[in-house]
């Protein structure tokens, strides 16, 4: 058995998440809708009944109603299912409950897209330029060389829609400054 060096295990690991498969999207999203619409029915029955167990069903409700609006980043995409129609149309049917504006949220995304990397102004700019790494203080400096782990495991994912700044190139844990 070959030895590979870390980049090649990496790209290995990597690998199965760069392909998409439609059966795969297609089973998450029967699965997601079976259990929105049973969760709903359980807590629309047990509202007259058990108040409790009606706000009990309606925790899992929302976790499964939260995962099918996050689908629509995937879909905007086009990698939840790779199939074109469903994923321009999936997003929108769910959205509607929420007044959620797929729409518009499609366009400013691919907007945002188009703009990452190349407009320092950006409020989602991935990442920090080395002047303003020079320029920050001691605890700004650890957190730009450690925000991947604090976005995730401190604010639980919130660190990277609030922040919107992922690792520099020049600022890996391989490459400390």
């Amino acid at each position: 058995m070959p030895v590979l060096d870390k980049r090649q295990q990496h790209a290995k690991a990597l690998a199965r998440m760069s392909s998409i498969s439609p059966s795969q999207g297609l089973a998450h999203a029967a699965l997601h809708t079976i259990a929105i619409f049973g969760l709903a029915g359980a807590a629309i029955v047990f509202w007259d009944k058990d108040l409790r167990l009606a706000m009990i069903v309606s925790v899992p409700l929302a976790i499964f109603y939260t995962a099918v609006l996050v689908t629509g980043h995937d879909c905007i995409h086009r990698t939840f299912t790779g199939i074109k129609k469903f994923d321009d149309h999936w997003p929108l049917f769910w959205g509607w409950m929420v007044y959620w504006p797929q729409s518009t949220y499609k366009e400013l995304h691919l907007l945002h897209h188009a703009l990452l990397g190349r407009d320092l102004m950006d409020p989602e700019r991935p990442t920090f330029t080395r002047s303003e790494f020079e320029e920050a203080g001691l605890l700004r400096r650890w957190y730009i060389q450690h925000q991947w782990l604090v976005n995730i495991f401190v604010f639980a994912g919130i660190g990277f829609i609030d922040c919107g700044r992922g690792i520099p190139s020049w600022c890996r844990p391989c490459e400390r400054i």
